[in-house]
């Protein structure tokens, strides 16, 4: 996803991984699926928790068949509320 396996092995090696709050961020395209992307997080972090996740956008986007990021209008799911 991000720097997430590159933090923990550091937080790791300088001694403070029990002294850190654990805050990542799940992706805007991961409204649909979110345990999956949850899953997938813990796993990069290799800590077995985080203190707060956050959604990276209050919006969900979606791909389309060539690959461009699209915004969901406000009708279509998953919206922030399904989330």
């Amino acid at each position: 996803m991000g720097n997430e396996k590159e933090v923990e092995k550091q937080s790791t090696l300088r001694g403070f991984h029990e002294k850190r709050f654990t805050l990542p961020k799940l992706p805007n395209d991961a409204h649909h699926k979110m345990l999956e992307s949850f899953e997938e997080l813990l796993e990069e972090l290799a800590c077995g928790y985080v203190d707060l996740d956050l959604m990276h956008c209050p919006f969900a986007t979606t791909t389309d068949s060539c690959g461009k990021i699209r915004r969901l209008s406000p009708d279509e799911h998953p919206t922030s509320t399904d989330t």
